[in-house]
């Protein structure tokens, strides 16, 4: 375990590393990424920094589930006290009944929540800053108790959940209130038809994940928006909470910049290893010489062949553990 900046940026500039991954804000991830590109040898920095992760309701949605719908949205924004990298800090939601019905669920969950205490100060006194500047924006309105105090480290914290129009932030795209915010906060921002939603979710920037609730009425708009959203997300989420991540062969938690600064490879999951992998290939080179992995076996499987599966002319083809089962 690494503490402090001093100690990161000793270790990325160490000529003993040869890849770097990380986890944390923006602005520390960017600079030590710098330092990596800088190096007199530059490696890879593996970066999972800003993510705001939206979730999107749309009105069938809305209409049919409001309390299933609070729940999940709840679930997305309050766990671990918001202090995980998949937390949704964007809700999109509908104006009109239902989706007043859904605000007005959420609103009683997130007012009910007790107040979690926070990593540590530095990313406790960034929330309290941090709420308390969203809170001011013309346009934003608290719809939960905010307290924009310093207070003790130690202390805990208020959940806070705003609420904001989608021409708000069509019209500055480039405001906080597309950046993490990181802890128990979220910002609902209603829309008022697909169009309107539609153009504020072309303001964002990429996210490790985003949530699509849809129902059968919601087919069309569901299949239209759908591109959008994998086109800036790592993964995609229908129907439940953004936050909770399987680990498995399908897993992938990765996304353009600045959720990741590789959108080609995930960090959790069986895929993540390949982050750590250097592919060599040896063109020529006679069995006996080449890792022992790669050897033509003896003929003890039965059916001679390598050790591993390989591939021959883009044939996927069993080594004899998988042969012989």
């Amino acid at each position: 375990m690494v503490s402090g900046f001093r100690a990161g940026t000793d270790l990325v500039r160490s000529p003993q590393l040869t890849a770097v991954g990380f986890t944390g804000s923006v602005g520390g991830g960017r600079a030590l990424f710098d330092l990596c590109a800088a190096r007199p040898s530059p490696i890879p920095f593996y970066g999972e920094l800003g993510s705001v992760n939206p979730a999107v309701v749309l009105p069938a949605a809305a209409r049919d589930r409001p309390a299933d719908l609070a729940r999940v949205l709840a679930d997305s924004v309050l766990t671990r006290g918001g202090q995980v990298c998949t937390k949704a800090g964007l809700l999109f939601v509908p104006e009109g009944a239902g989706g007043d019905a859904v605000v007005e669920a959420l609103s009683a969950r997130v007012a009910e929540t007790a107040w979690p205490v926070l990593l540590n100060s530095s990313i406790r006194a960034a929330y309290v800053s941090g709420t308390a500047e969203r809170a001011a924006l013309p346009g934003v309105r608290v719809l939960t108790r905010h307290r924009p105090d310093e207070g003790d480290p130690a202390d805990p914290v208020p959940p806070v959940l705003l609420t904001t129009g989608a021409a708000t932030l069509r019209e500055d795209p480039g405001s906080v209130l597309t950046e993490e915010c990181f802890g128990p906060c979220a910002l609902v921002v209603r829309y008022r038809d697909t169009e309107d939603l539609t153009a504020a979710l072309t303001t964002l920037a990429p996210s490790l994940v985003c949530a699509l609730h849809a129902d059968d009425s919601d087919a069309d708009t569901a299949r239209a928006l759908l591109p959008l959203l994998a086109a800036g997300a790592g993964r995609v989420v229908w129907n439940d909470a953004t936050c909770g991540l399987r680990v498995g062969w399908a897993t992938q938690h990765g996304g353009g910049y600045p959720a990741s600064t590789d959108s080609a490879t995930t960090s959790v999951g069986a895929a993540a290893i390949g982050r750590w992998l250097r592919p060599v290939a040896y063109q020529g080179v006679p069995a006996a010489f080449l890792p022992e992995e790669l050897r033509t076996c003896d003929g003890n499987d039965g059916a001679g062949g390598h050790t591993v599966p390989y591939r021959l002319d883009g044939v996927l083809l069993p080594g004899p553990e998988r042969r012989n089962r």
